[in-house]
């Protein structure tokens, strides 16, 4: 099968840890017998921009390269004339959404005409219904292609409900997809707020996690380390990743518990500023570590050697984290009704706490401390449960199907009704 790829948040270069999941997916399904062909579109900036002095992360962008070749898949790195960290231009695209759609398929109309014609492509995967999905439904009514669009964001689909002009595409690029994926219930749910009319071709796929690749970076853990209890959390330092309510349930068990150790791992912000002041603040700077961002490579490593994996995180899609986590057998925590809850059965192979809740979670936290029958338990099970429901290879099977199924779907001029079940 002839696969093409659309996705604006994709690793780059300087970034392998950006979009990893929408990678993974592709690599499985290349390595699967399956010829993949990733576009991406990727902000540009003509070369004279080049003779100031601009920053180093402006920089990284444009010297992203319009072609690659990184684990077997093709990577196209399509040029788009498009800065989105101008503010008045992010203003104009999300006021008026068609435009940033239109600069974006102009962009890439030529080399989505030969790379079309070059691969003989079957079936068409966007990864999100915003500018993604437009390209998708454009190549699609154009070239006769069928597509599939994959939801992965929690907060997108809110966003759109509230921008009539956002709305507008997502309603174009849902109702004429063949297929709707959704990564978890949440988001179907959220998807379902457009209508419930598309309950009949949303499918949910989890993303998956490679085993092999997580166990490769197993490292022993740093002498420095050796006594303490470390809990471990990975995501963006922003508000609602819950880091803050990490730290305050923290301040509040570490005195009986004197070896705590928490390593907060992701990309630094106006956020991040904050959490270390309340972190000096609360006289913990002894206790949590704010590491900034890591390559995907490193994470692994210091998940392969904490105790506990915890990420209060709300508005999450299904979070590959805690899949990694717990396919290291990991104990970890999130948060009740977000998508990794699919998969957990809550004290059995993870646990679940409320929403913005320190208490909650000091309380589940001090459990798996105090209790290493109950830790083990809880990461030996959570181990099963990725090797049983969340590999790639798992994935990829379930894209394939679906594929097929979109395909046929136009060959014979039908609807396409997935059982949701």
């Amino acid at each position: 099968m002839n696969i093409l790829i659309i996705a604006g948040y994709y690793p780059k270069p300087h970034n392998r840890v950006m979009g990893v999941w929408a990678h993974e997916q592709a690599r499985t399904l290349q390595d699967r017998g399956n010829t993949v062909t990733v576009i991406s579109p990727t902000p540009w900036l003509p070369k004279v921009f080049n003779l100031f002095n601009i920053p180093q992360k402006i920089n990284d962008w444009l010297n992203v390269p319009e072609y690659e070749n990184y684990d077997g898949v093709a990577i196209y790195n399509s040029r788009v004339l498009i800065w989105p960290q101008i503010k008045i231009l992010s203003k104009i695209y999300n006021k008026f959404p068609i435009i940033k759609t239109s600069i974006v398929y102009a962009n890439m109309s030529w080399k989505l005409k030969k790379i079309i014609k070059e691969e003989k492509i079957d079936i068409i995967h966007a990864h999100g219904p915003s500018f993604e999905g437009m390209i998708a439904y454009k190549i699609s009514k154009k070239y006769n292609i069928p597509y599939c669009v994959t939801e992965n964001s929690a907060w997108d689909p809110k966003f759109a409900l509230k921008n009539k002009p956002l709305e507008m595409v997502y309603q174009k690029v849902l109702s004429n997809a063949a297929c709707i994926i959704s990564v978890s219930k949440i988001i179907q749910e959220e998807i379902l707020k457009f209508g419930m009319e598309y309950k009949k071709k949303i499918k949910i796929v989890h993303p998956g996690v490679d085993i092999n690749k997580v166990k490769e970076n197993k490292v022993e853990r740093p002498v420095n380390y050796k006594d303490n209890k470390v809990l471990l959390s990975v995501g963006a330092m922003e508000e609602r990743k819950g880091h803050t309510y990490l730290i305050d349930s923290i301040e509040s068990i570490y005195k009986d518990h004197p070896m705590l150790k928490c390593i907060i791992i992701g990309s630094f912000s106006t956020e991040g500023e904050l959490l270390s002041s309340r972190i000096k603040e609360k006289g913990l700077s002894d206790v949590v570590e704010l590491k900034g961002q890591l390559s995907h490579k490193e994470v692994l490593e210091y998940m392969s050697w904490c105790d506990i994996f915890v990420l209060p995180s709300w508005f999450e899609a299904f979070g590959v984290v805690y899949a990694e986590a717990m396919s290291l057998a990991k104990p970890i925590i999130g948060v009740q009704g977000e998508g990794i809850s699919d998969v957990i059965d809550n004290g059995v192979n993870g646990i679940l706490v409320p929403m913005k809740d320190a208490k909650g979670l000091s309380k589940e936290i001090v459990k798996l401390l105090s209790n290493e029958t109950i830790c083990n338990s809880i990461g030996e099970s959570g181990s099963k449960t990725v090797e049983n429901l969340l590999t790639w290879n798992y994935n990829a099977v379930s894209m394939e199907h679906i594929y097929n199924k979109c395909i046929s779907s136009l060959r014979d001029k039908k609807a396409l009704i997935f059982d949701l079940n």
